[in-house]
């Protein structure tokens, strides 16, 4: 899997393995797509959250904005500008470090704050009773009643409640508060970050987050996305199943896919056309070349060309398509228009005085999607009566403990309705269902909660 969500082989990822750098969040963008075709949404807020970060990326007629440069081994975490830009096309997404290991502490100011320090996986939350003893987003979730402690990862793991309630006490004795109230600090902090990154990254592409609906997955995801959505006004919020490991599932829906790109800087009023052309004919060769020598039907290989453009003198480009049916002596005005377009929709404004800089050209080659047939539990509609046991659980809502229905995934067919507040667990996470919303089960096993 490279980092803007194609598949490649083995050979070709030896030659550039730069470009599999942020394959694992490609894989879960790929099968965000996959889930929103199925689900019959147009334009989805895909949100990421595990044990040491959250991602959001945004999907739009099934296609994902792709960046052209990747920034890693950053001196200070999560800092951009901090670390090395890599010039690879990777799907645009932001990253915080806010998952489910995050740590809490007091900053100078006497202030709660949580992450980017993580617990990880090693020795991983107080709870996990691997030798961690500080409080993370993992703790406070258990103390709030959000996670079994007995049927975590399915029952195979325990977790040790007690070992969470003395991690979060430490923190609390610091801020004179007590522990329940601090871990729905944490719970909240953790989800007004995560909305405000989301915002300013969907902001950023232009997007108004309240027009589109919410796809959250990763083992933390479900237990924070409907506060998260709230925030940002999103409407609807989809679990998918196998949320928890919703990443691996993109590795089987994403296509075979390889991009080609040349540096060839020249302003779009002066470019020679035919050169240009000789250039993206090369490219769709070399492309074309690599996706059937994969075993693609070479009758069903899409080429799409690109331009990346910008102001001249800026150092951010756009990626704008090249329609396949002009010429590259048409493209070059239709692209100097559809430029101005684009710039005005991304930041509100653009200047048609100042020139426009092509700064590098390319083409995507790729094989059909993969096809995949995800099948529900079938209809029962109110038949299906399985009864939830209860447990304590905490809503700010209701600003206390509350006797919380507490249903098994795998007990929720096609047609079930469930009002919250309510837990729906299952093997690799849970989802918390706030007071004022209502989940009900579609036919391919997703769950659609309606937020008031």
């Amino acid at each position: 899997m490279t980092s803007d969500a194609g598949l490649t082989t083995s050979d070709l990822a030896l030659r550039a393995p730069v470009r599999l750098m942020e394959s694992g969040p490609a894989g879960g963008c790929a099968a965000a797509r996959h889930v929103g075709s199925v689900a019959e949404r147009d334009g989805l807020i895909a949100f990421d959250m595990g044990g040491t970060t959250a991602k959001i990326s945004f999907i739009a007629n099934g296609r994902f904005s792709v960046a052209n440069e990747l920034e890693v081994a950053r001196a200070y975490r999560f800092k951009k500008g901090s670390g090395l830009p890599i010039r690879i096309p990777t799907v645009h997404m932001i990253e915080i470090g806010a998952g489910g290991g995050g740590i809490a502490s007091v900053n100078d100011l006497g202030l709660l704050r949580v992450g980017p320090q993580s617990a990880g996986a090693d020795p991983g939350p107080a709870c996990y009773g691997q030798g961690g003893a500080a409080a993370t987003v993992t703790d406070a979730n258990l103390l709030l009643g959000y996670l079994d402690p007995d049927f975590f990862l399915g029952g195979e793991m325990h977790l040790e409640t007690a070992a969470a309630r003395k991690a979060v006490e430490d923190v609390a004795a610091r801020l004179n508060l007590d522990a329940i109230r601090v871990a729905w600090g944490i719970h909240e902090i953790v989800s007004t970050e995560m909305a405000e990154a989301a915002r300013l990254h969907l902001l950023d592409l232009g997007v108004d987050p309240r027009k589109f609906s919410m796809l959250a997955f990763g083992g933390a995801g479900p237990l924070h996305a409907c506060r998260v959505a709230r925030k940002l006004g999103v409407r609807e919020v989809i679990i998918p199943e196998g949320a928890g490991v919703l990443s691996a599932l993109g590795f089987l829906v994403a296509p075979i896919a390889v991009t080609m790109i040349q540096g060839h800087p020249a302003l779009l009023e002066q470019a020679d056309a035919d050169e240009v052309d000789a250039i993206l004919a090369r490219l769709e060769t070399q492309g074309r070349e690599v996706v059937i020598g994969t075993g693609a039907d070479p009758q069903r290989v899409e080429l799409n060309r690109f331009a990346l453009l910008r102001y001249q003198g800026q150092g951010t480009e756009l990626r704008m398509p090249i329609p396949p049916s002009q010429s590259m002596s048409d493209a070059m005005s239709s692209l100097q228009k559809a430029f101005h377009q684009e710039y005005a929709r991304v930041y509100g404004r653009c200047n048609p005085a100042i020139a426009v800089e092509a700064v590098s050209w390319g083409v995507t080659a790729s094989a059909p999607l993969p096809r995949l047939e995800i099948k529900g539990r079938g209809f029962a509609g109110e038949k299906n009566n399985a009864l939830p046991r209860c447990r304590p659980v905490y809503f700010a809502e209701a600003g206390a403990f509350t006797d919380c229905p507490v249903f098994q995934r795998s007990s929720l067919v096609h047609g079930r309705s469930v009002n919250g507040p309510a837990l729906i667990a299952e093997a690799e996470t849970s989802t918390v269902v706030p007071p004022q919303s209502t989940v009900q089960v579609d036919a391919y096993g997703n769950l659609r909660v309606s937020l008031q």
